[in-house]
């Protein structure tokens, strides 16, 4: 029979090893939300100066017709599609980035194929919210005064 000290320091260290893993998990989550905030704000950042540049075009496509919401939709649907390649190319990083915390640490990280179809969906809405106040403001552009400053 085994002594009771030895049960009861097992049963110790599986306590300590579940805490850990509790609190590593929620420090995950925490540093999680806040890259997927990091991500909005840089995506809400790379429409508006995208948009900006292009500002030109977009007044010359009001002017010749363009509604504000095909204005709108032209831009949500360009942040849309470039959340979802980014959100396809994140996904070989994502599993390299597994494997190599699986070196570095004893805790088990893994990639599962499941959730990648969670990343991309994120990356998407990411992309939709990021992009409508870009998209509102390049609709209510005046296409006159843009085209006026362009030309003085």
């Amino acid at each position: 029979r085994p002594p009771r000290s030895t049960l009861s320091s097992s049963s110790a260290a599986s306590d300590v090893y579940k805490r850990q893993t509790q609190a590593g998990a929620q420090i995950g989550n925490v540093v999680w939300i806040l890259i997927v905030l990091v991500g909005c704000i840089l995506v809400s950042t790379l429409n508006l100066v995208t948009i900006r540049e292009r500002y030109d075009e977009i007044a010359v496509r009001r002017c010749e017709g363009a509604r504000k919401r095909d204005v709108v939709a032209q831009v949500v649907t360009e942040s849309v599609l470039t959340s979802f390649a980014g959100g396809l190319m994140g996904l070989p990083l994502g599993y390299l980035a597994a494997a190599l915390m699986r070196r570095i640490v004893e805790i088990p990280f893994r990639f599962d194929p499941r959730y990648a179809g969670v990343a991309v969906g994120v990356a998407v809405v990411l992309g939709l919210l990021a992009s409508v106040v870009p998209a509102r403001r390049t609709a209510s552009l005046d296409p006159a005064g843009v085209l006026t400053r362009r030309l003085s």
